[in-house]
């Protein structure tokens, strides 16, 4: 299970491995800190003072692959530069640093992200009700959106026209016959 100091551990290997390729002095934003704190919706986020927080989400899973991930790509903004935010450049070098740093062989990240999803404190649930009534589990969020809550009709799943959109508490029992979102790529 993840502790702050086994992620602290794991930044401090990967910071390692990423100063084999690319030196500290030639980094873009230096002085890589770590902090873990709750984020709404990021896994992580790096900042230009060169501080990296990782959403403590991750704290209690076994969830190793998918936080080094995590640690890659934000240490992949600070070799490269915030402002360049996701493109060929940033990718080149967070696509070596998974390479050296994340075990790609062990599958399992969609396990790993779930566990972290069960620990995010959403305050509500988004359904999609179905014509077919099937229920859709959309996942968690932190407030209630217009577009779902204004919702005109025009959305559908694999077909199925989608009647309704409703927010529930997170903690809320599910309805039988659910469709969560952890086997909506399954049946797209």
């Amino acid at each position: 299970m993840l502790t702050t100091k086994k992620i602290q551990s794991h930044f401090v290997d990967i910071i390692a491995i990423t100063e084999t390729r690319y030196p500290l002095q030639q980094w873009f934003h230096k002085t890589p800190t770590l902090e873990v704190s709750p984020l709404k919706g990021k896994n992580g986020i790096a900042y230009s003072t060169g501080n990296i927080i990782i959403n403590s989400a991750f704290l209690s899973t076994s969830a190793v692959g998918c936080l080094r991930k995590t640690i890659c790509h934000e240490i992949a903004h600070l070799v490269v530069g915030i402002q360049q935010a996701h493109n060929q450049k940033w990718e080149s070098v967070y696509d070596e640093l998974c390479s050296l740093s994340v075990d790609l062989r062990s599958g399992g990240h969609e396990i790993e992200m779930q566990q972290v999803k069960e620990n995010i404190p959403y305050k509500y649930r988004l359904l999609g009700y179905l014509t077919d009534e099937r229920v859709l589990d959309l996942g968690g969020a932190y407030r209630r959106t217009k577009k779902y809550l204004s919702y005109d009709g025009n959305h559908s799943f694999l077909g199925v026209r989608i009647t309704s959109y409703k927010y529930v508490d997170y903690k809320a029992p599910l309805p039988k016959e659910i469709i969560q979102d952890k086997h909506l790529k399954e049946l797209v």
